[in-house]
C-alpha cells in the first residue's frame, strides 16, 4: 500500500480534483491512502507524521526545497 501523509489540506477545487484523479489512477495498481494532518507547529507536525508511520514502512520524504525528479528517476529508487 502507498500512504501519502501531508500536512494541511487542499483548499483549491482544481487541486482536489487533480489529487482525486491521480488517486483513482494509482488505485488500479496499488492501494493508496491519503492522510491529511492539521497545520501545527513544526514539532507537533513531526510527532503527528511519525504517529502515522508504522515501523516496517518504507518512507520517502518529498520537499519543495529539493531537486525535482521525473517519474523515471523516481522509479530508480525502487
Amino acid at each position: 500500500m502507498i500512504k501519502v501523509i501531508c500536512v494541511g489540506s487542499l483548499k483549491e477545487k482544481y487541486l482536489k480534483e487533480l489529487v482525486s484523479d491521480y488517486k483513482n489512477r494509482i488505485n488500479k495498481y496499488h492501494k493508496i491512502e491519503i492522510v491529511e494532518l492539521k497545520d501545527n507547529n513544526i514539532i507537533d507536525e513531526g510527532k503527528n507524521i511519525l504517529k502515522n508511520i508504522k515501523q516496517n514502512e518504507y518512507v520517502i520524504c518529498l520537499s519543495l526545497n529539493e531537486e525535482q525528479c521525473n517519474t523515471l528517476k523516481f522509479d530508480n529508487f525502487f
